[in-house]
């Protein structure tokens, strides 16, 4: 019995610690959009209008889901260009794998824009390449090269009636594990140098970016919702727009700022007959009848009971 009961502890203590220890969950990186009306300096109840967790994680993955296998495409034929390392050093069996998917981060960039990175690790590529010389296909060494990438984007709000634009966006490899297999012990060591701080890696992390430019595209298009959404505000009023970033949620607040209306007494308004009345009760030249220099003194008039008619 003593021995069951110690052994039910230890078992909870483990799964007590591999909870503590597991990594935490990714953040989620959403949009909320938020309304707000301001009445004479007092805030009303902010009103939500828009709440998706995971807007960005969606569109990011969607984005790169359709450009990975045109950017595949693209680092393999560049891969398999002649003498691509230099002269007899041409590639072939060229297997790349980039990663399907990673997390999503959103942090605010500045007043109107946020910084959105893409994080995808463990990608991999493997070639063999021949070498110059008559030396044989058997000595021709295999490149494995492990790497991981940061897509980051900077994406423009919609701010005082703009569009939201993606204005720069830009890959860095940040990570490369390289290893060659090959006799040729040289060769092996100098591929491997060229993928972990050399040429190469610079050269694969430029095609990258190349293939990328049509991302971009992908991406500005699926935001355009948030075009619509922050212009339908603003014909509702709610022309300005407040931004956030909030638990790695981009929170967009909507603003109608209302004065008080001007209000004035009817009583203080005098009807305009009243004063078109007073002004036919002034007395008239006649026709051809002029005023000297020095004229007599018009007939006295009662001014205040012209003015308070």
């Amino acid at each position: 019995m003593f021995a069951c009961s110690t052994f039910r502890r230890l078992s909870l203590f483990a799964v007590a610690i591999c909870l503590a220890l597991a990594p935490e969950a990714a953040r989620a990186a959403g949009v909320k959009v938020i309304k707000q009306k301001i009445v004479q300096g007092k805030p009303e109840a902010p009103e939500q209008v828009f709440n998706d967790p995971q807007y960005f994680d969606r569109e990011i993955q969607d984005a790169w889901t359709e450009a990975r296998p045109q950017t595949t495409s693209d680092i393999v034929a560049d891969l398999s260009k002649a003498n691509r390392f230099g002269n007899g050093f041409t590639p072939y069996h060229i297997n790349l794998t980039l990663a399907s998917s990673g997390p999503v981060g959103v942090q605010r960039y500045g007043y109107n824009a946020v910084m959105v990175t893409y994080t995808l690790n463990n990608s991999y590529l493997r070639f063999t390449s021949t070498v110059p010389g008559p030396t044989p296909k058997s000595m021709d060494p295999t490149i494995d090269v492990h790497f991981d990438t940061t897509y980051s984007a900077l994406i423009g709000l919609p701010m005082n009636g703009a569009k939201t634009k993606l204005t720069w966006s830009n890959t860095e490899i940040t990570r490369v594990h390289a290893t060659s297999r090959s006799v040729l012990v040289g060769l092996a060591t100098t591929f491997v140098n060229l993928f972990s701080n050399g040429g190469a890696r610079v050269s694969l992390e430029n095609r990258i970016n190349l293939s990328n430019e049509k991302m971009k595209k992908q991406i500005e298009s699926r935001l355009a919702r948030l075009d619509a959404l922050v212009a339908g505000l603003r014909a509702q009023g709610y022309t300005k727009l407040m931004s956030e970033v909030q638990n790695g949620q981009l929170v967009l607040t909507a603003i109608n700022n209302v004065s008080a209306p001007l209000r004035v007494n009817p009583s203080a308004i005098r009807p305009l007959n009243t004063h078109l009345n007073a002004f036919r009760d002034l007395p008239k030249l006649n026709p051809g009848e002029r005023v000297g220099l020095n004229p007599q003194p018009l007939p006295p008039r009662n001014i205040k009971s012209l003015l308070l008619r």
